[in-house]
């Protein structure tokens, strides 16, 4: 995330102050985004013998936990992270969050336009 933040950020800065590190979510239905608010172009990131990576995020909401004041955050798809082909799992970046380890549920409020429900 260090890495990939203040490249990503460059031409979205909207996540230019989110911690970095992500919130990896189960959640209890599988997510599929149809149109994601922003999507990089290849961004090489990573040191020699990696890949360049396409990054997909979208603006949502969460609540951590379930029933808090929402705050912005994003789902954040790496092309070529072992969870693009998991729906149920999704990562989340966003401001950092006190307490965290003690909050057992989320929610996440998503503009359902942007979601397939197919």
């Amino acid at each position: 995330m260090p890495l990939q933040i203040p490249s990503i950020s460059q031409n979205f800065p909207e996540i230019k102050d989110v911690h970095l590190a992500t919130i990896n979510l189960n959640l209890d239905e599988a997510l599929r985004v149809r149109n994601y608010d922003h999507v990089t172009d290849q961004i090489h990131w990573a040191e020699l013998g990696f890949p360049p990576e396409i990054f997909s995020l979208l603006r949502i909401k969460l609540e951590a936990p379930t029933g808090s004041i929402p705050i912005d955050a994003w789902i954040y798809v790496a092309d070529g992270s072992y969870w693009r082909n998991c729906p149920r799992v999704q990562e989340i970046i966003c401001s950092y969050i006190n307490n965290l380890s003690e909050v057992d549920r989320f929610t996440l409020v998503i503009d359902e336009n942007k979601l397939d429900h197919t």
